[in-house]
């Protein structure tokens, strides 16, 4: 120990001593408080700006080393290289960094003494051990980076050799290490910190003799030349073996400089320390074993003595782990019976009821003792017969049941449909003990099943309304077209027009029915906007006090400062009026009371299922009640049936409520009705709230006249629509060419593009659709005004037709005067 000692107070001023200050009398008394040094960037590991922002590299470590030796504070930045030479020339910083004098060449700057090197060397792959010169490289294509300086010089001095230039040298290093070249010249340091980067170290060498070396110095302009001799004093007192530090941890690969006198000193010295311990080690060991092998006898004894004790304490802990772990795996069982949702019955051989689980007496009410025998009183007598049949069959064939249905009996006499799963279970050894039996409650799986069966109802009535709706559009269209020719040549007043206008009528409410049905099938979709509810329930409320017999009043009750839910103001005026007139059909014989209200409820994801909403969120709560007659409950689950009604036929068409269902669910809402029969009914409706406003309207009316002169192309496969549109339309003094093949359409408007004006186009037609024929339109001319019409068609909306660049778009059945205006509109804005 005291040698031990006496060799770390030898060791200790060595390490002092390689520490010294820059000695005040060098210091220089005008020195500027902080000298701005320029750098050059992207050249790591030399110059390179981190992942904070900061300078860093070998060059900015230097520099803030030989900082804290003179004590002068510096401000290192990297710019570009001509841009550092500029503001170091213009005197806005006062040193560059790093200029080799050799590539200068010029009287703008004065240097400091060399204080790093430049040197580039031939770095290969280690299995080309043939090449120990850069003279073994001629074989080879020698990788190096463009416009550098060793480019230049293979090229002058070893033109002979084939060369691969690459952008920076990352991705030099990247190809080398991939082996895509077999040797390649570059910077030491630069290379070796990308080969350490791309894991290379041990897969790549460099030749010991640099091709080229370059010495680096700092350099200041003639009005700073005090400052040459300051830098060269701070570097010489730096001493090189800091500078090779900051180097090697850099560059993350030693290089091989030389070990410093008072280092190898050390190691030496250390050498002796660690070859002197392992001596006494040595001499330690042997002692050591000497021991040992003279206690190793008494040991053996006395381990023998031990094993007979402990023979007979692992006998007696053997029995007693036995016990615990068969008390432990009990209570485990136990446990998980316990923790069941699922009702569990155990029976033994005899078929008696052994155990029952807490979900089990929760659902059916009753306990083990109540359940105890072999009859249990909670089956149905229709169902005993085939609930034996299970048993034996488990019991006899080992035949397991799974997801039966069947009904059981609470202790309150109430009907709960169960699914039964059952299986034969055995004893530890391997002996046929009893049945497991679960019982899952399904009360609320066929709730879902109903729901289920409702969506799908009301799915199928969407695609019928869907397939039906383009025919019958288009009929409606030849209707109100011919209608509208005869009007216009009948005189304007009289039994003939009275009587056209009436047809008139009647087909619009025609294409209001099959709007009214699309809507509810969710087949055509208008835009949703910010909008509120009180001013809307309020018009409501005006059209139907007037209708309502004076034995209903109206009660409301708004909460202040509702914001906005995105809707269509159409939809939920619809959403209204059928449900008042439930209300007032409800109450027509005895009178009563409606109300409507209208509140904000922020519903949080433990109360969704209370209100019944979609998703957690904040919702407006729109109830319409009434005190009538109430509703049934086997009629109350049908209500939202597509045209199931308790109306006469003349009240009613069955379809108001499945619409209101529609819609509602097209807002990502939810509706629920409770009612009890004589005490009324309450529809509660959630409709999700917003923060957006609706757009300020700053539509600027134009008067388009409904005449005009341009030439249109009017496409639809139903010759009649044709004749139609093109008799309207040339009466307004258009020109019309009618076609009634797309393919037709698209080969005519690619012959004479510019011959057509305007392009009416129909949307369903065979072999191309109006979406096809508008994009092949629009590759030949694009942006030629546009409008697609269309009677119903799933691969056709008002958003994907503005998608295509479509400029406006029409449902069937077509009032031809608002088709001319559109024309009209169109023409005006393409000029």
């Amino acid at each position: 120990m005291k040698t031990l000692l006496f060799l770390l107070c030898l060791i200790f001023p060595l390490f002092t001593c390689s520490a010294q200050e820059f000695p005040e009398e060098q210091q220089i008394s005008d020195v500027p408080e902080m000298l701005l040094i320029a750098g050059f960037a992207d050249r790591p590991p030399l110059e390179f700006i981190n992942t904070q922002g900061q300078p860093d590299g070998i060059l900015p470590d230097i520099w803030s080393l030989w900082s804290e030796k003179s004590g002068i504070p510096i401000r290192y930045q990297l710019f570009s290289p001509e841009n550092a030479r500029q503001k170091v020339l213009g005197g806005r910083f006062h040193i560059l960094s790093a200029v080799s004098p050799a590539k200068e060449n010029t009287g703008n700057f004065i240097y400091s003494s060399p204080y790093y090197q430049f040197e580039i060397r031939i770095f290969t792959l280690n299995s080309e051990r043939s090449i120990r010169t850069a003279d073994d490289l001629s074989p080879l294509i020698l990788g190096i980076v463009q416009n550098s300086p060793e480019e230049k010089y293979l090229k002058t001095q070893m033109p002979f050799l084939g060369l691969r230039l690459f952008p920076d040298t990352d991705q030099m290093v990247a190809a080398l290490a991939a082996e895509e070249i077999r040797a390649a010249a570059g910077e030491t340091h630069e290379m070796l910190f990308f080969m350490g980067r791309h894991a290379a170290g041990g897969k790549i060498r460099y030749l010991a003799d640099p091709l080229i070396s370059l010495d680096i110095c700092a350099a200041v302009t003639p009005p700073n030349a005090k400052l040459a001799p300051l830098i060269d004093r701070g570097f010489a007192e730096m001493g090189a073996e800091n500078t090779e530090f900051i180097t090697r941890r850099h560059s993350g690969i030693s290089i091989g400089h030389r070990i410093p006198w008072h280092l190898f000193s050390i190691g030496i010295l250390l050498l002796i320390l660690i070859v002197s311990a392992l001596g006494f080690w040595i001499w330690n060991e042997q002692l050591r074993r000497k021991v040992d092998s003279a206690t190793a006898d008494l040991r053996e004894k006395q381990q023998q003595l031990l094993d007979s004790q402990t023979a007979l304490r692992k006998s007696q802990n053997k029995y007693k782990h036995l016990y615990r772990e068969t008390h432990n795996e009990r209570e485990l069982y136990r446990s998980l019976l316990s923790s069941s949702a699922d009702a569990i019955i155990i029976k033994n051989l005899a078929g008696e009821i052994i155990y029952v689980n807490p979900a089990f007496s929760k659902l059916f009410g009753r306990s083990l003792e109540e359940m105890r025998g072999a009859d249990p009183p909670f089956i149905p007598e229709e169902e005993a017969e085939e609930h034996e049949r299970m048993l034996q069959n488990i019991l006899d064939k080992n035949i397991s049941c799974q997801g039966m249905y069947a009904k059981r009996i609470t202790k309150d006499n109430q009907s709960v449909e169960v699914s039964i799963s059952a299986s034969r279970y055995n004893d530890h050894e391997e002996k046929p003990a009893g049945i497991l039996i679960i019982l899952r409650d399904m009360s609320e799986t066929r709730k879902l099943e109903t729901r289920l069966r409702q969506a799908q109802k009301m799915e199928a009535i969407g695609t019928l309304a869907g397939g039906i709706a383009h025919d019958f559009n288009n009929i409606l269209s030849a209707i109100m077209g011919y209608t509208e020719i005869a009007r216009r040549n009948v005189p304007a007043s009289g039994k003939a027009a009275d009587c056209m206008d009436k047809v008139l009528t009647a087909g619009n409410r025609a294409g209001e029915l099959i709007r009214q049905i699309l809507s509810f099938s969710r087949q055509e979709k208008g835009p949703l906007r910010p909008i509120l509810l009180v001013p809307i329930i309020r018009e409501v409320l005006n059209l139907i006090r007037a209708s309502l017999p004076a034995t209903i009043r109206i009660e409301y009750d708004f909460e202040a400062d509702l914001k906005y839910i995105r809707g269509d103001p159409v939809e939920i005026h619809q959403i209204l009026m059928n449900l008042c007139s439930n209300a007032r059909h409800a109450m027509r014989e005895k009178g009563g009371v409606l109300r409507i209200s209208v509140d904000t409820v922020d519903i949080s994801p433990d109360s969704s299922d209370a209100y019944a909403a979609p998703h957690p969120g904040i919702y407006q709560q729109l109830r319409v009640s009434d005190t009538g007659h109430g509703i049934e409950e086997a009629i109350l689950e049908r209500i939202f049936d597509p045209y199931f009604t308790t109306k006469s036929k003349e009240e009613g068409s069955g379809i108001g409520l499945s619409v209101v269902h529609s819609i509602i669910e097209r807002y990502k809402g939810s509706i629920t009705v409770t009612s009890e029969p004589e005490k009324g009914t309450d529809f509660c409706i959630l409709l999700p709230q917003t923060d957006s406003e609706p757009e300020e309207e700053n539509e600027e009316k134009k008067d388009f006249r409904n005449t005009g002169t341009e030439h249109i192309l009017l496409v639809d496969d139903e010759q009649f629509l044709t004749d139609i549109g093109k008799e309207i339309l040339s009466g307004m003094g258009y020109r019309v060419t009618a076609v009634n093949d797309s393919r037709e359409a698209l080969e005519m408007f690619s012959r004479s593009p510019d011959h057509f004006d305007v392009i009416v186009t129909d949307m369903t037609m065979p072999e191309m659709t109006g979406i096809q024929l508008a994009k092949a339109v629009f590759r030949i001319r694009p942006g030629i005004p546009l409008i697609l019409c269309t009677g119903y068609s799933e691969s056709a909306t008002a958003h994907m037709a503005e998608e295509t660049g479509i400029q406006d778009y029409f449902i069937k059945p077509l009032n031809y005067f608002d088709l001319a205006r559109a024309v009209r509109k169109l023409c005006h804005k393409s000029r």
